[in-house]
């Protein structure tokens, strides 16, 4: 049997964007707000307005947003926290399973694959070549999938 494993831990997010990089005028915005604030006894209402001042200028929270904080000695998160702000939507981690497929199994997917591909099938052909597909994939998929994004 010839073991395919799926790739472990590939973060997909469908939901957000990945924040853009800062500019030189966010990251100066950035330092002049925090630098009005004392990151030891911070209220609420600072730490609102704090991400009140970095939506308005189109900052979003990120990687690079949270390390540039705590250069000036503020946790990021717990800012958002204290603001009411509700954390960022994490990766979707995706668990993953293993394909065993026996090397005849895996031949006959390769023929089919390329087969499929080829310029001289029907239609017809076609959608019966990718039935077999999907039927030896099915065969040798995990119980529970190869993928499984509700973890």
């Amino acid at each position: 049997m010839t073991s395919i494993q799926a790739s472990q831990g590939s973060p997909l997010n469908f939901s957000q964007r990945q924040p853009q990089a800062l500019s030189n005028e966010q990251k100066s915005l950035i330092e002049e707000t925090l630098k009005g604030f004392d990151p030891e006894n911070l209220t609420q209402e600072e730490a609102l307005s704090i991400t009140e001042t970095f939506a308005d200028a189109g900052i979003q929270p990120g990687r690079e947003l949270a390390e540039l904080m705590s250069t000036y000695e503020f946790d990021a998160k717990a800012i958002g926290d204290k603001a009411g702000n509700p954390p960022p939507p994490q990766p979707l981690q995706m668990d993953t399973g293993t394909l065993d497929i026996s090397e005849d199994m895996l031949e006959t997917l390769n023929n089919l694959i390329n087969e499929y591909y080829s310029d001289s099938l029907s239609e017809q052909d076609r959608e019966s070549q990718l039935q077999a597909i999907k039927e030896i994939l099915d065969e040798a998929a995990p119980e529970n999938g190869l993928i499984n994004t509700l973890a």
